[in-house]
């Protein structure tokens, strides 16, 4: 498995397609900086906005990162195709991490907020932010060039479903809550990053239970659609 990851990491670095999103974010974070003091958990809600849609994007330029020679050369060496896309997004999931921490630390070192942050307050962020970054992940997985022969309806698609997370709520309360069922539940760590009551003395384990399956839920998916369309594609 470190093998692996080894060699996702150094193939990753040649490619250079982490370079626009890493600038991007750290810019982001930057600019958000800028102009101080800042609240402390709307503050946290921009930044894990970002990571959401950070997330997304290095998965939609990593998860069909090498070509169809290179991919067939990694699965006989992983034996299993499960395992080489769970190792894939375990990869993408390690390089943001240092993106949200660095999100959440940075304006703490530097002074960044109107009044220091408790320990409770750090909890929650951190947890919403993985929350983030792994629900980015979950849903542009889907994206790749084995679901959508075409790459620019596969990034308008996933345009239109992260527009969509963003504005789960509002879409839920227009329409139907069934919908809520459908759309990836980043609306629910918004509502966690707020500056009230519960946010400030409790990390909500409990709110964030249904994003935590949702992921779970949807790599899972992911991982056996891909599992079966390999086996379809050898059939043909």
């Amino acid at each position: 498995m470190l093998y692996a990851l080894r060699y996702y990491h150094r193939y990753y670095l040649r490619s250079y397609r982490f370079a626009a999103p890493l600038t991007v974010c750290l810019g982001f974070i930057f600019f958000l900086y800028g102009i101080v003091p800042n609240p402390v958990m709307d503050s946290y809600a921009v930044t894990a906005t970002l990571m959401f849609l950070i997330a997304a994007w290095l998965c939609f330029g990593f998860i069909d990162l090498e070509d169809e020679t290179q991919q067939i050369l990694t699965f006989l060496h992983s034996g299993k195709i499960m395992r080489l896309y769970a190792l894939k997004l375990l990869y993408l999931w390690m390089f943001s991490l240092p993106l949200s921490v660095f999100a959440i630390v940075y304006p703490i070192i530097f002074d960044k907020f109107d009044h220091a942050p408790t320990v409770a307050q750090v909890l929650t962020a951190f947890l919403c932010h993985q929350i983030a970054v792994w629900l980015g992940i979950a849903v542009a997985a889907w994206f790749n060039r084995r679901l959508f022969r075409s790459g620019m309806v596969a990034f308008l698609v996933l345009c239109l479903v992260l527009t969509a997370a963003l504005g789960g709520q509002g879409i839920v309360n227009r329409t139907s809550p069934a919908l809520g069922w459908l759309i990836p539940p980043f609306r629910m760590v918004l509502h966690l990053l707020s500056d009230r009551p519960q946010a400030e003395s409790s990390p909500g384990l409990a709110e964030l239970l249904y994003p935590i399956l949702y992921i779970i839920l949807l790599v899972a998916l992911f991982l056996y659609i891909m599992q079966r369309r390999r086996f379809e594609s050898r059939a043909q």
